[in-house]
């Protein structure tokens, strides 16, 4: 009579990979599929099953290596009338299948009471390390959209309008919709199209829960628009607020200056914006220029053409210098020819009105 070795034809030293392979071998050719019209097969097949499945559990392996002579299945050649014997136990024997019988049974006890310790901790370690993990990934975009955002009021201030388009549409792939419209916000100030830039200001506004890191950014881009719009008391209003949020800021120190002398005529008011302004600034030099403009238009013309004559210094800034030099001795001195003198250096460096000028009190 065949064992269960026998039938898979392997060793007793097998493993778990030469029983499988045994198995799917054998399973192969004795399959009641593959092979119906043999009606053998099917009791081979279903010893075969029976091999295969207590030598590869390591728990039946172990009983059927110390405790069988003989398996409950018989194979082709057994009949009814020669049943299967099954071997008898000495007590020793007996006892040892007791023993072993026991352990097995406090070692799954013991193993079912040991995961039921240590599920909390597993569950609370996964969900721990899922927290963290999301956490890496929301920090890690979170900070390319500040580099984003920031890049984009860089590229604003430098008036790189192609760049903070291409700054926008990061900050929308990151999700962060609210900057994004500020820097909108700013590219259409830029554009000189007001009605546009507080439009997207609006929205966010509307969105905005309290203050946030970028409101003095919002309300700086609100004043901007609001100026060319033609509402100074709106724009300073914005300046205002921007200037809270920001902690002060050469930007709007200069931009509540032209406020002042463009929209409110408020000159002096104007004039200690424009001094604010720090060497750092990219408005410096306007600033000083401004800030002569200022002084004029406030009539004091003594300590104006000392800012004007600064502002010859500026390259940018020559031309303006001129024309508003030509107006320091129309004005204040009634010198038409000095007056003409600047107006003339003014229109050759390239200002209209200067010409303008030229031509209705020069010749």
């Amino acid at each position: 009579m065949d064992n269960y070795y026998d039938i898979l034809g392997i060793d007793r030293s097998a493993g778990k990979r030469e029983i499988k392979k045994a198995y799917l071998t054998l399973a192969k050719k004795y399959h009641p599929d593959v092979n119906k019209s043999n009606s053998d097969f099917e009791e081979k097949f279903k010893l075969i099953n029976e091999a295969y499945n207590t030598l590869y559990d390591d728990t039946k392996k172990f009983q059927y290596d110390n405790g069988l002579n003989y398996f409950s299945f018989h194979n082709t050649t057994a009949t009814t009338e020669n049943p299967p014997t099954q071997r008898a136990y000495t007590p020793e024997e007996e006892q040892r299948r007791e023993d072993y019988r026991t352990n097995v049974q406090e070692e799954k006890i013991k193993e079912k009471k040991q995961y039921k310790k240590y599920v909390p901790y597993i569950v609370g370690g996964y969900v721990v390390a899922m927290i963290g993990l999301i956490s890496f990934f929301v920090q890690h975009q979170s900070k390319l959209a500040d580099k984003a955002y920031a890049s984009g009021l860089t590229n604003l201030k430098e008036n790189r309008i192609r760049l903070a388009h291409k700054d926008i549409k990061q900050l929308l792939e990151f999700e962060d919709y609210q900057r994004a419209k500020v820097i909108q916000s700013g590219i259409e100030v830029l554009s000189k199209n007001p009605s546009s830039a507080l439009y997207h200001i609006q929205n966010v506004e509307r969105e905005m829960k309290g203050e946030t890191a970028f409101s003095g950014d919002l309300y700086y881009y609100k004043g901007r628009a609001l100026y060319l719009d033609g509402d100074g008391i709106g724009a300073i209003q914005a300046f205002e607020l921007a200037y809270e949020y920001k902690n002060g800021g050469s930007e709007i120190d200069f931009w509540m200056g032209k406020t002042y002398n463009d929209l409110l005529m408020e000159y002096e008011k104007a004039t200690k914006c424009f001094q604010k302004v720090t060497k750092e600034s990219i408005h410096y030099e306007e600033s000083i220029l401004m800030t002569g403009v200022a002084l004029q238009n406030g009539r004091q013309f003594n300590l104006s053409q000392q800012y004007l004559l600064q502002a010859l210094n500026f390259k940018k800034q020559k031309a303006l210098a001129n024309y508003y030099l030509g107006w320091h001795y129309e004005l204040s001195q009634k010198n038409s020819n000095n007056a003409c003198i600047y107006w003339e250096t003014s229109a050759k460096q390239g200002y209209a009105e200067a010409l303008y000028q030229f031509r209705r009190h020069c010749q």
